[in-house]
């Protein structure tokens, strides 16, 4: 029985673009980019906050007796810029939560502020806030952060309700250069 022409243009058609498709996946998986058509099927993530590459490390949390504020509590760790390009004004994010996941507390921090036990004790608390919410860092150190580079944050919370389960820390963003 013969095959009509229309069927047999319709399979050579389906078999070049499986073959097409397949060189695609092959390329992919070996990282090699086609120009448009990869951008076509695998779109850029767009990150206009510039927190996706920043990651959070060493974290750590303590009470603190402060004399003015009473009982405060610290949240210290570190930051490390995933992206390829020099990162400035990094900022963290911690939230702290009641019984039943319940946000009670949330403060935002820039990074490369950390203040010295001493400090933390006898400072008022809008006094520590605003140390740390100096978007340079101390030395400068929230400038220019180099890709791979580690930075040090440090979140207070003071007038602390009763019922603390846990606490969530994430990056909040950061801007190129």
């Amino acid at each position: 029985k013969r095959i009509s022409k229309p069927l047999i243009v319709l399979l050579i058609f389906a078999l070049l673009g499986g073959g097409c498709y397949g060189v695609y996946v092959l390329l992919d998986f070996m990282n090699i980019e086609i120009p448009f058509v990869s951008d076509y099927f695998k779109p850029q993530i767009s990150d206009p906050a510039g927190n996706l590459k920043i990651e959070t490390l060493d974290i750590d949390s303590s009470f603190v007796k402060n004399v003015k504020a009473g009982k405060l509590f610290i949240i210290t760790g570190k930051i490390k810029n995933g992206y390829s390009d020099a990162r400035s004004y990094i900022r963290v994010t911690g939230k702290l939560y009641a019984k039943g996941k319940i946000l009670v507390q949330k403060e935002t921090v820039f990074c490369g502020n950390v203040l010295s036990d001493i400090e933390l004790s006898n400072l008022e608390l809008p006094a520590i806030k605003k140390r740390l919410s100096n978007r340079l860092g101390d030395n400068n150190s929230n400038i220019k952060v180099k890709p791979g580079q580690e930075l040090p944050f440090m979140i207070v919370f003071g007038n602390l309700p009763g019922n603390l389960e846990e606490f969530a820390i994430e990056a909040e963003g950061s801007v190129p250069g």
